[in-house]
């Protein structure tokens, strides 16, 4: 039987509130609101969400490619008939009028897109990050999907000035679920207690928590009293190594620091609440960053990098921004919002009321129906 929308992951991928990253709690809030049937195709998948009346297509032979090394460096040639056969499950599964919608990976539409046609259905990539500009030309040139979504308009206008005759594009904005991601209330902190300042993601060169942990050392030596509080590990979801990298960071880092490992879910909301400022210092350029709409959702001020799609999530304020890479510009900003309590309480004013209007999965919900209305 033919689903109406299939939700394809990628092989590192696990459909699950407790292991998995952003890309696949984007499906799980939008899928929390949908009416029609739906299925999920991942390699991993756990009952964590509570979504049942979506169907999950669990692919073995996803997990299995994903544990083979050099797989990206594969001829195409090579790798296009394996993907075709490794997501030949998700091809039955469709039919006249269904949709495909692939999740960050171009590569997967490219080798199935033939298939996808002669069944019928409409092929969807969503990108959440610059994939698409960063693949072999050989597969992005080949590539034919009825519809390429990006998560901001950032990452869209990258890829329109890499393929200049682009015009079947639409831009969904990430958001967070409110019912989960809240403000903690006016009473919930005792006066004179010690702000608590949150980096929550993977700890990984270019999201900057080196940055962060060189900040609060410099505010420890200016007397600053904030605590650091740094969530994430080396990859997505909680079944990650540690790095060199984050052995160092976390064994150099200074005592107002803190380092609490992987965190999801409802836990991952109550550390929001718990804080008083959220940072998050990337050097690259972010495409989106869903920590931040959520740290939005908790009513937070944030301090951030300017960079990628960030500026657009804080177009109606919330965040003060600093350059990409600057420990002592990051300093000065997390300085500035701790001891200035009436401009936190603005910026989290500001984030709150834009996270309302522009950033709840609701809104997401419409614009992706407004997606699958067009391919029609």
């Amino acid at each position: 039987m033919s689903a109406a929308v299939v939700h394809l992951l990628t092989e590192t991928d696990s459909f699950s509130d407790v292991h998995g990253a952003a890309l696949q709690r984007w499906v799980a809030n939008i899928l929390r609101f949908e009416k029609v049937p739906s299925v999920v195709a991942s390699p991993r998948a756990d009952d964590s969400w509570g979504l049942s009346e979506v169907e999950i297509l669990s692919l073995p032979a996803l997990r299995a490619y994903s544990r083979l090394r050099g797989r990206y460096r594969m001829p195409w040639w090579l790798r296009r008939p394996m993907l075709r056969r490794i997501l030949r499950p998700v091809v039955e599964r469709l039919g006249t009028g269904s949709v495909l919608w692939i999740h960050n990976r171009p590569d997967y539409a490219a080798a199935i897109q033939d298939d996808v046609q002669r069944a019928g259905a409409k092929l969807v990539v969503h990108l959440h990050n610059s994939l698409l500009i960063s693949f072999p030309s050989v597969i992005t040139q080949s590539l034919r999907a009825d519809k390429l979504v990006f998560c901001s308009s950032y990452l869209e206008g990258e890829a329109k000035r890499a393929f200049a005759s682009m015009d079947n594009t639409a831009v969904i904005h990430n958001g967070a679920d409110g019912r989960r991601f809240f403000p903690r209330g006016p009473l919930a902190r005792n006066p004179g207690e010690t702000p608590r300042v949150l980096f929550a993601g993977r700890i990984v060169p270019e999201k900057g928590a080196h940055i962060f942990v060189e900040a609060m050392r410099r505010l420890q030596s200016r007397g600053i009293h904030a605590q650091g509080r740094v969530l994430g590990a080396t990859g997505f979801g909680s079944r990650n190594r540690p790095t060199a990298y984050s052995i160092k960071l976390s064994g150099n880092a200074p005592d107002n620091v803190e380092f609490a490992g992987y965190c999801s879910g409802a836990a991952l909301a109550d550390e929001f609440r718990a804080a008083d400022v959220f940072c998050s210092p990337s050097i690259w350029e972010e495409p989106f960053g869903l920590v931040n709409v959520e740290a939005m959702a908790s009513g937070l001020a944030t301090v951030t990098t300017r960079g990628g799609g960030v500026p657009e999530i804080f177009a109606s304020g919330g965040a003060v921004l600093v350059a990409r890479d600057s420990v002592a510009e990051l300093a000065d900003a997390l300085e500035l919002v701790i001891r200035n309590e009436t401009l936190r309480r603005q910026l989290a004013s500001e984030a709150y009321r834009s996270f309302q209007q522009n950033f709840t999965w609701q809104a997401a919900h419409g614009r992706y129906r407004e997606v699958l209305a067009g391919l029609n």
